[in-house]
């Protein structure tokens, strides 16, 4: 087998092999445009490991896995579990993105109208520095949260900060672990909790074990 010199080559043939490095460069770089890899999500809990009386109810959300529009290729949706106790409803929805800042969950829900809370207020909980907001789904009175890894709940991108972040691995740590990621940079992600009932989320009795059991046995993404 012979190696091409460039010294070998007419200038025809360079300006050849150049626009085949230029067409491959560019078709590597139209495929992560057109197909960006997503960023990894959560995984929640079964229902068998949530605390009585909550069951799984039938599935509702299968709009839940759509694809986000052109502008949100960041972000990744996944899909939601539905459980109930008497009349109150329960959604768990994993929410994804490349940048801390896009974990928004009113901007990532834009187009999903049985996810998206509309006319959002804050409410109050027990506990400082955890957000629930308080808004309309599809007419109904509905309340919103997101679950990080750290164990905390927030429903604004700022709120979020600091605490939705995957652990960051220097090049050596990601050596010893394996094979190189994909994709060596950290992604951010959070459980959005969507119910019918603010005492499901604002620290209450009722509360307490559901996110006791929400922060033991949700799969966080590494």
């Amino acid at each position: 087998m012979t190696s091409i010199n460039p010294v070998q080559l007419n200038r025809a043939q360079q300006r050849f092999w150049l626009a085949v490095l230029a067409a491959g460069v560019g078709l590597a770089t139209l495929h992560l445009v057109v197909f960006p890899q997503s960023p990894p999500l959560p995984q929640p809990p079964a229902s068998a490991l949530l605390p009585p009386p909550w069951q799984a109810a039938a599935a509702s959300l299968g709009a839940a896995t759509q694809q986000p529009s052109f502008l949100q290729r960041n972000v990744a949706i996944g899909p939601s579990k539905r459980f109930a106790h008497g009349r109150d409803w329960l959604l768990l929805t994993p929410l994804a993105s490349w940048q801390e800042s896009a974990l928004d969950p009113a901007a990532i829900t834009t187009t999903i109208p049985e996810l998206h809370l509309q006319e959002a207020q804050p409410q109050t909980p027990s506990q400082a520095k955890q957000q629930i907001a308080r808004g309309r789904i599809q007419g109904q009175t509905s309340y919103q949260t997101c679950l990080t890894r750290t164990g905390s709940f927030a429903y604004t991108a700022a709120g979020l900060s600091g605490t939705s972040g995957a652990p960051h691995l220097d090049f050596l740590r990601t050596l010893l672990r394996g094979p190189l990621p994909p994709l060596p940079r950290p992604s951010f992600s959070c459980l959005l909790v969507t119910t019918n009932s603010l005492q499901t989320l604002a620290g209450s009795a009722k509360s307490n074990p559901l996110f006791a059991a929400l922060a033991s046995h949700t799969q966080w993404p590494r």
